[in-house]
């Protein structure tokens, strides 16, 4: 349903259904042939695109500046600006798009204002994105806090320390500032009744940062999306980067065994001080995403991937006779799994933690945020023709990579601010190789297929990445874990190679290992 497809996209997260039925009555449907010319650099700007299926490049000058699938916008700077389009826009592919003109723009902002709103924030994201490398990003303008004066107190020496700058504390009932001297953060307290004064608060707010369970008016006044509950456990610290602006997400792509390299990535990453707050995986980095955000320690998660990797044995493989939907049941898969999170489920991890997977039904995505952890990565790990579809909220689902093998757009969608990715899928091609001579096992055949997909997939998430660690791994077939010593210390070999100069903010202590 497109209204479903809308509500995905961040760019209108939070809006009514009338503000979305109202978007979808005013979009328009192109459709495009490979190398097809969408726009010119220097035409004259008067829609914006919501690509819907397929790949288009942005190209200036012949070279490729960016390359954006299903659910990325171009072109909005130009629409809303009135500038010139700045570079050209091609079909790679067949493609789908759906186009909303200024025209239209306007007709909806003067019968839905609340549209506008939510344009105007996501340019502002995206404009703090653009420039992440340039110039160190401000931090939220006005934060709106509901909780205890001690809470409240702590809050302001974390923002002290990680911004170097001493955030504006207005008491309960205070009218915010027109305008703040330089980059400080403004913390307005919320009063304990609804009042004009904290009506006015709540619409000048970026985040409602609640320290403990706020009362339904302050739900009702502010969209969920950008409300930070510290009342049930999650760390005040990470409320805190996020209102900084200095939260770090970390993805963990596909790539069956290589994907052990992530083992070696996630050590350094803690081992440098880096607090993540946002873990997503996918297919073989799933499981490995599951072990960082559970808070199982480094030599520990090594352990149990063993233990893991010796299932993924011929001899231990607990076979379909005859094999139907696949060779193996995976059903000893799953269980191991569980048995090294020990039931847990995802309200039980120390990192928010998202699982890709694939609808076998739709062939959509599927993002899983709840429930028994080992489900969710038995989902991911579904190769398909290798295993059978692993059910999950009545929903048949196989492995995540057929459909994001490096999910940057999951944490992207959550508002993280700085995406890290260690990737090891999407193999790129030895042209030393020989040809083949004759049809590989249908095991080899299948795996190269998910690797093609793979690699043209990953062109459209290398654009939503900040950080990227790409550790040099390569094995004979996907279930070969006999250079798991050799594939950690290459990750860990990468991470220390890109962490220095990558601008990631430490928190300065390592985690225990």
């Amino acid at each position: 349903m497109l209204e479903e497809r809308l509500r995905a996209v961040p760019f209108f997260r939070g809006l009514s259904a009338q503000d979305v039925r109202a978007l979808v009555a005013s979009l328009a449907v192109e459709r495009h042939s490979p190398g097809d010319v969408v726009f010119r650099e220097g035409d004259i700007a008067d829609a914006l695109y919501l690509v819907e299926t397929g790949v288009v490049e942005v190209r200036r000058s012949g070279e490729i500046l960016a390359v954006l699938g299903a659910g990325s916008f171009v072109g909005e700077l130009g629409l809303l600006l009135e500038a010139p389009r700045s570079a050209d826009l091609i079909a790679d592919g067949d493609v789908t798009l759906l186009v909303l003109t200024r025209a239209s723009v306007e007709r909806l902002l003067e019968r839905h204002p609340a549209i506008g709103v939510v344009i105007s924030r996501e340019l502002s994201r995206r404009l703090v994105a653009t420039s992440r490398h340039a110039v160190a990003p401000p931090p939220a303008r006005v934060i709106a806090h509901w909780g205890d004066p001690g809470d409240l107190a702590e809050i302001v020496t974390m923002v002290e320390q990680q911004t170097g700058s001493a955030p504006i504390v207005l008491p309960a009932g205070e009218p915010v500032p027109a305008t703040v001297g330089g980059d400080r953060l403004v913390i307005a307290v919320l009063p304990a009744q609804r009042t004009r004064e904290s009506r006015a608060v709540l619409r000048a707010a970026e985040f409602v940062f609640c320290s403990r369970r706020p009362p339904e008016w302050i739900g009702r006044r502010h969209r969920d999306g950008e409300m930070l509950r510290c009342d049930n456990g999650v760390p005040l610290e990470r409320a805190v980067r996020r209102i900084t602006r200095r939260s770090v997400g970390l993805v963990l792509s596909s790539g069956g065994s290589k994907t052990v390299a992530h083992l070696g990535v996630a050590f350094e990453l803690e081992q440098a001080g880096i607090a993540i707050d946002a873990m997503t995986g996918s297919s073989g980095g799933s499981i490995i995403a599951a072990a960082v955000a559970a808070g199982i320690p480094h030599k520990q998660r090594i352990v149990h991937l063993r233990e893991v990797a010796d299932l993924l044995g011929v001899r231990r493989w607990d076979f379909n006779v005859p094999p139907r939907t696949g060779l193996m049941k995976g059903r000893r898969l799953r269980d191991a799994v569980d048995r090294m999170f020990d039931g847990r489920t995802f309200d039980d991890l120390e990192i928010p933690l998202s699982v890709v997977a694939t609808d076998l039904s739709t062939g959509r995505e599927v993002v899983i945020e709840s429930g028994r952890i080992a489900d969710a990565v038995r989902a991911s790990l579904g190769i398909p023709g290798a295993f059978d579809p692993w059910k999950v909220d009545g929903r048949l689902l196989i492995d995540g990579a057929i459909v994001n093998p490096l999910p940057a757009s999951v944490l992207r969608g959550r508002g993280i601010d700085i995406v890290v990715a260690s990737m090891v899928a999407g193999k790129r091609d030895d042209p030393s190789a020989p040809a083949l001579v004759k049809a590989p096992p249908i095991m080899s055949t299948i795996l190269r297929m998910v690797n093609m997909m793979e690699r043209e997939l990953i062109k459209s998430q290398l654009p939503l990445v900040d950080v990227l660690i790409r550790p040099e791994v390569a094995t004979s077939y996907s279930f070969d874990f006999s250079s798991m010593d050799a594939f950690i210390a290459e990750g860990q070999r990468a991470a220390r190679e890109v962490i220095p100069g990558s601008g990631i903010p430490s928190m300065g202590r390592s985690r225990a290992i």
